[in-house]
C-alpha cells in the first residue's frame, strides 16, 4: 500500500496493515510500509529514483 505522507505513518499505524510479497513500483515521494522478515516494521520514502535509489526509512520493533 502506497501512502501519501511518510511523517504522519506511525508505527501503530504499520501494525494494523495487510502485507504482501507483490513487488511494488515506486517512484519519487512514494511512501509505502514494510514488515521485515524478522517482525520488525518499517515506513519507507523514496527520495529519488533515477540512476541511483535515495530511501529515507524508519524502523520500529514489534510490541512486546
Amino acid at each position: 500500500t502506497l501512502f501519501r505522507s511518510f511523517s504522519s505513518l506511525t508505527a501503530a499505524n504499520l501494525q494494523t496493515l495487510a502485507y504482501a510479497t507483490t513487488p511494488i513500483v515506486g517512484t519519487d515521494g512514494d511512501v509505502f510500509a514494510v514488515r521485515t522478515t524478522n517482525g520488525n516494521y518499517a515506513k519507507v520514502l523514496v527520495v529519488f529514483y533515477g540512476s541511483e535509489l535515495v530511501i529515507q526509512w524508519v524502523t520500529y520493533a514489534p510490541p512486546p
